[in-house]
Parts: C-alpha cells; structure tokens; sequence
C-alpha cells in the first residue's frame, strides 16, 4: 500500500542531480526563496483550496510536491535557518489539534472533517517543515535521546513501509472493542499511534540486525 513512496524516491534520485545544478544556478538567497514559494503555491495551495467541488487554483502541479519538499531541504541545509522552538511547537500542535477540536465542536459524532486539507496541502506542509526544523535545530545533550532519534531517523523507510501490516492489526483490534463513534474514539490514538510506531521500529530493527549477520547477508 505505502509502496509508492519508492517509485517517487527512486524518480527523485534519478533528477537529483538535474536538481541541484537548477538550485545552485540560482545565484541570490532571494530568488531561490521566490523559486520555492512559486513551487509551494502550484503543489501545497491547490490541494488546500481545490475542495467540496470547488477549483479555485490550477492543479496540475501538485504531483511535484516531492520536488519542493527536496527544495526546501536544500535552502535548509545551506542557510539553516533559526526559528524559535517553542513558536514552532505552537504552530504544530495547533495545526495537528485543530481538525479534531473543530469537528467535536460543530459536528460531534462524525466522522473527522479535515477543514484544513489533507497532510499533501498547505497545512500538511507548514507542519512537516516546522517539525523538521524543530529538530534540525535541537541541540541535546541526552545521548539516549540522540540515539533514539539516530535510529528512528535510519530505520525511518522501513518503519514507513512496514507499518501497514501494524495498522492492519492494531486498528481493528481497537475498533472492535472500543469504537463508539469517532469523536469518543479519537482518545485511543494516542495509545495506538505509540503501539503501531513501536510495533514497526521493531520489526525493522530486527530486520537490520538479521540483515547484517554475515551468513544472510551474502544473499541480499
């Protein structure tokens, strides 16, 4: 199901280096600001506006959001940029709350109203660059901290393509016995989100682990 990621990770690969000729031919720090906001606004805004039979801006960019996201690392990685921390926790928590408290207050009982579009919008892409900033920017002096971060970080592809198989078990499990409605049911992911993430970090670990034993690992 997850196994799209893939196709677009290895298209990616292949103009990665098209990519970055374009990036660094780009001589001023404000120009490449104008060429990554020219891609925001034609592949994160369409999918935010263009909803409930509405087409509001053109939509025929929007596949390319892999190409902004990998624009933006690359700003990232040659200004980094500071940003304060607990502004950003705001802004991710208030994003991530907001549907949810937005659909118990106007229509409780129903099932979850993404008034803010889908994690591919605008919204989904503000958040997944403030998150990555919060932690691009953390300066943590918990070596256990940084080693859990370390090998989330290494094991974060198989831990994506794996989890299906957790999401095919735990939800049912939970929807069987606990389900109400989705208003009442909302409380138990922050139970089977830990559950399902650990389940996957879990399975990838061993698999890494098996993967590096000699004797297997000739058959790769």
């Amino acid at each position: 199901m997850y196994a799209w990621y893939i196709e677009m990770w290895i298209g990616l690969f292949l103009l990665v280096p098209f990519l970055n000729i374009l990036y660094k031919g780009i001589e001023s720090r404000r120009h490449k600001l104008i060429m990554i906001a020219t891609l925001s606004a034609i592949t994160f805004l369409p999918l935010f506006t263009n909803r409930y039979d509405q087409h509001i801006l053109p939509a025929f960019w929007t596949s390319l959001y892999p190409i902004a996201f990998y624009y933006i690392g690359s700003y990232t990685r040659e200004y980094q940029p500071k940003i304060n921390r607990w502004v950003a926790l705001g802004i991710i928590l208030a994003i991530a709350a907001f549907p949810g408290l937005f659909t118990m207050i106007i229509a409780p009982g129903h099932s979850l109203i993404h008034i803010l579009g889908d994690c591919f919008g605008i919204f989904g892409a503000i958040e997944a660059v403030l998150i990555f900033l919060f932690f691009y920017s953390l300066d943590c002096k918990n070596q256990t901290f940084n080693n859990i971060i370390y090998w989330i970080s290494l094991l974060s592809l198989d831990i994506y393509l794996c989890c299906y198989m957790f999401d095919a078990l735990v939800y049912p499990w939970f929807k069987e016995r606990y389900f109400i409605d989705q208003s009442s049911f909302g409380i138990y992911f922050f139970i089977i989100v830990p559950i399902i993430l650990l389940g996957a970090f879990t399975f990838s670990f061993v698999k890494r682990m098996l993967f590096s034993i000699p004797i297997i690992s000739r058959f790769r």
